[in-house]
């Protein structure tokens, strides 16, 4: 019995409950009954049904004014239903009220479209007044600039309400505020500074004295004018954002380089990207996006001012166009400038500018410049300058440039210019240049880097480093320190003949070019020629190389013509130290001469009689193999 009576008790208090609460609400206004709710991509008829179920109420509209399969959110914690309506038609519906129905209908517009807010903004610590600060809605992308004397006007739209306004400096953490209504308002800002070692000090190219700043007009649908303003404050944002030199032009300290760099990138900036911009992408930390963007100049287009911070999927450029990033396609007639990232296909009549990170596919008719890194593909029909890394392919017609790491390729018709680490690979039509190390191929008629890895490889007409721990091939390899060969060599043969060598390269492979002259003979004979060679050490004063060469020999028959031949060495020498910069060198050679028939005349008997002076291994009218021998002196590397 003392159960049933609990219950019966409790049913009666909890029915008496609910006829109260259902009194009070009922009692309340219509519109300012407190709901609480949290939808998320939600059709607008849903959004409507679940409000009328909270507030007990219905509604009513016509189809064609409100669009029910329309997709948004709608987020309230507690506060009337007249806000909601107002978050979730941004004033462009004004309603009647009959009883338990709210009646929707299209908005009545006030002529007065455009209201302003105004004030100052200062340092919260100091009391300072903040120059070039940024109040921007990013909702509707209007902005404007605070003066020398920290004051600001911003021009807002009714068509945007409820808007947040976003105050941003470098060096400050960003305030926010909500504006609900459209009056005129003069509204202080007080930022409060980021600690020093956080801080990015913004420098400007030139000031800005001028007040008002530059007012955006948008020409939009405006909301009818609501009962009151409301402001509410909320929290602040804290998460912002070798010993010898054989071609010694290596800079070790490019502060230099990197000082003309900056200054000409401002110049650069003062002349294509509008000053405000320029301000507004260095003090905005917020991630604002829009999926398409169309500019007739980087100044001139959909993205306003907050173009330097504004992300576009599809960014669409006349003359030129400047974006914070793009993630799919950027197309251009001019310039395409983004200043952080790019990750999709990017094409420009003239040429592409990336501030950070060039991921995609980059094609320009004339130039793409990257100041960050290239994961991506860089295609230019006349240059490629990356500032960071290339990981991915720079291919150009004339001259790719990388300030500082390649670890992917670069291909050029012209010139390959790495300046910190050469890893993956330099193909040029011309020549290549690593101003510090390579550690991967170089392939082009000029090479050369200061320092070559053992996993580097030099292959052209010409190749240069200042050290090597590979070994160059190509016509003529100049190595300096320890590791390079060269010998300056003056050398006597079996037929008294004078023989010059100059050889470079490293001991594994070096090229040789001589000169030799007989003027002992009846008919002097000169030859010029080419050959290669290996040295080896045998202990620590004494070395062997063996080495082929391959020379045209002429044989002077008259005071105007002379008789052709090929003329091969192939000899193994010694070479004995003497001095600290000389050595004695010997060794035998095995000879070939080969007679040119078609250049040398038989009218007195054979071409190059008497060579050798002594019987042959082998002998006929146009070739002859025979053994020989040099000695002379050797001047060593310094």
């Amino acid at each position: 019995m003392d159960t049933f009576l609990r219950y019966a008790i409790t049913f009666l208090l909890g029915t008496c409950l609910l006829v109260i609460s259902s009194r009070v609400q009922a009692q309340s206004p219509l519109l300012e009954r407190p709901i609480t709710l949290r939808l998320y991509d939600e059709k607008i008829s849903d959004i409507l049904d679940e409000i009328a179920r909270l507030g007990n109420l219905n509604f009513s509209y016509n189809s064609s004014i409100v669009d029910e399969n329309q997709i948004t959110d709608l987020v309230l914690i507690n506060r009337p239903i007249k806000e909601a309506l107002m978050l979730l038609f941004k004033g462009t519906i004004q309603y009647k009220i009959k009883g338990q129905y709210v009646i929707l209908q299209k908005a009545n517009f006030p002529t007065n479209t455009w209201f302003s807010i105004s004030g100052v903004i200062s340092d919260e610590l100091n009391g300072k007044k903040i120059t070039n600060a940024s109040i921007y809605d990013k909702k509707s992308l209007t902005s404007a600039i605070s003066n020398t004397l920290g004051l600001y006007k911003i021009k807002l739209s009714r068509r945007y309400l409820p808007i947040r306004l976003s105050i941003s400096s470098s060096g400050f953490y960003t305030e926010y505020i909500w504006i609900r209504n459209a009056t005129d308002l003069t509204l202080n800002f007080s930022l409060k500074p980021i600690p020093v070692r956080q801080v990015n000090k913004l420098i400007l190219p030139f000031d800005d004295n001028d007040f008002p700043t530059i007012q955006e007009k948008t020409d939009t649908i405006i909301a009818p004018q609501l009962p009151q303003v409301t402001i509410i404050r909320t929290e602040r944002n804290d998460a912002d954002n070798s010993n010898e030199e054989v071609f010694p032009i290596f800079i070790e300290d490019n502060s230099q380089v990197e000082g003309f760099w900056k200054k000409l990138k401002k110049q650069f900036d003062a002349l294509m990207v509008n000053r405000s911009q320029h301000i507004h992408a260095q003090n905005v930390t917020d991630t604002l996006y829009r999926n398409t963007q169309v500019s007739i100049l980087p100044f001139l287009g959909t993205n306003k001012l907050l173009s330097g911070s504004i992300t576009n999927n599809v960014s669409l450029n006349l003359i030129g166009g400047y974006s914070g990033s793009v993630e799919k396609l950027e197309i251009g007639l001019g310039l395409n400038i983004i200043g952080k990232t790019t990750k999709g296909f990017q094409l420009a009549g003239v040429g592409n500018i990336v501030g950070q990170k060039t991921g995609g596919l980059q094609v320009a008719g004339l130039f793409n410049t990257n100041l960050g890194s290239v994961d991506g593909i860089s295609i230019a029909g006349g240059s490629v300058h990356s500032w960071q890394q290339v990981k991915g392919l720079q291919a150009t017609g004339l001259l790719n440039i990388i300030h500082k790491d390649l670890t992917g390729v670069q291909l050029s018709g012209g010139i390959n210019i790495a300046g910190t680490l050469n890893q993956g690979g330099q193909i040029a039509g011309l020549a290549n240049f690593v101003f510090k190390e390579s550690n991967g191929l170089q392939l082009g008629l000029l090479n050369f880097a200061h320092k070559v890895s053992p996993r580097g490889k030099q292959i052209g007409l010409l190749n240069i480093a200042d050290s090597t721990a590979s070994t160059p091939i190509g016509f003529l390899s100049l190595v300096g320190g320890s590791v390079g060969y060269k010998r300056l060599e003056a050398l006597i043969d079996e037929g008294q003949g004078a023989n010059f060598y100059f050889k470079t390269g490293v001991p594994k492979f070096y090229n040789i070019f001589t000169l030799g002259y007989n003027f002992i003979r009846t008919k002097n004979t000169v030859n010029l020629g080419y050959g290669f060679g290996r040295a080896y050490n045998l202990n620590r004063n004494w070395m062997a190389n063996s080495d082929l060469t391959a020379s045209i020999i002429l044989e002077q028959r008259d005071a105007i013509s002379y008789n052709i031949g090929t003329f091969f060495k192939l000899g193994i020498g010694f070479e004995k130290q003497a001095a600290k910069y000389s050595s004695i060198t010997f060794g035998p050679l095995l000879k070939a001469l080969i007679v040119d028939k078609a250049n040398s005349s038989y009218a007195n008997g054979r071409p190059f009689q008497h060579i050798p002076t002594y019987s042959p291994l082998r002998h006929n009218d146009v070739f002859t193999l025979w053994f020989g021998f040099e000695m002379g002196i050797r001047l060593l590397q310094r």
